[in-house]
């Protein structure tokens, strides 16, 4: 016989955990011979960690690389009606099952650096939807909006689409993620496919101090986002001898390794500009003036 006390009273709501509710299904989909698989697989992916639509540029930036998701950037209208009609289209239930699995991020025109992140997919106008691929690349939808046509543009945009054009002067907050362990660093960098920065720098000497000085400028900074971030000093027990892997380099020094091994060295810098020519170059941005930046990396 069921007892009162294990019957939830009228119109309460019953908590069930998510790994119960996963056993669960997993249990009914088992008997009837379902994909039992493929649910503990969407358990365990990213789309559960998707939590509606960030505000910040960048918040949605580092949610795409942390939980290896395409981000889907809606680019807002302030005009009355022309956003609600946006929001309604996102709402449709059609459209909600595809965007469960992407990091969702909303821009606004009336913001200007909104603006300036959105004006590196090509668009100017709102609204927009554009969806930025784990690769770097992107696809843009503008025009008329209908349920339809958003539809068959999240369907449709499979494969590599155009490259963005990289603005290093976006106003970002200067935010580096820095491992102390170079084999930490290059885990990272082969798993997402991003080059090093790796900091050298002389312990009990203000080394640190001024390189950080230097790449904490929003100029040095907008160049060196998006790489992996590794500071190594010369007292590191785990990292001992990881400077001599790129030659007799003098401390403090700034290096720049790419996924294949090829590194660009500047030894010792002193300005914001050396460090910034030093990236443009090893990040292939400045190929037309290479032979000048390459002067100016060597003699900081």
């Amino acid at each position: 016989m069921l007892h009162r006390r294990d019957c939830a009273p009228a119109g309460a709501v019953v908590k069930v955990s998510r790994t119960k509710l996963v056993l669960l299904l997993t249990w009914v989909l088992a008997l009837s011979g379902g994909n039992a698989a493929l649910l503990t697989g969407c358990a365990n992916s990213g789309a559960w960690k998707v939590r509606g639509w960030v505000a910040d540029y960048e918040s949605g930036e580092r949610r795409s690389r942390e939980w290896n998701l395409d981000m889907l950037v809606w680019y807002s209208d302030p005009v009355p009606g022309r956003a609600e009609l946006v929001a309604e289209i996102l709402g449709e239930p059609v459209i909600k099952r595809i965007t469960r699995s992407l990091v969702l991020c909303r821009l606004f025109r009336s913001y200007e650096p909104d603006r300036r992140y959105i004006g590196q997919y090509g668009v100017a106008r709102a609204p927009a939807l554009v969806l930025v691929h784990r690769d770097g690349t992107y696809h843009a939808m503008t025009g008329r909006f209908t349920t339809a046509a958003v539809y068959d543009f999240l369907t449709g945009t499979s494969g590599e689409g155009s490259l963005p054009e990289v603005n290093p002067n976006l106003p970002r907050q200067a935010r580096y993620e820095w491992h102390d362990d170079a084999d930490a660093a290059r885990h990272e960098s082969a798993a997402q496919g991003r080059p090093i920065l790796f900091a050298f720098y002389r312990k009990f000497t203000r080394d640190w101090s001024r390189l950080e000085e230097l790449l904490m400028r929003p100029e040095v900074y907008g160049r060196l986002s998006d790489t992996v971030h590794c500071r190594i000093s010369s007292l590191n027990p785990w990292s001992l001898g990881i400077e001599t892997e790129f030659g007799d380099i003098k401390l403090p020094s700034l290096v720049i390794a790419d996924a294949d091994g090829e590194a660009s060295v500047l030894e010792m810098p002193t300005s914001y500009e050396a460090v910034v020519r030093f990236a443009d170059l090893s990040l292939g941005r400045d190929l037309d003036n290479a032979g000048s930046a390459a002067a100016g990396a060597a003699s900081p």
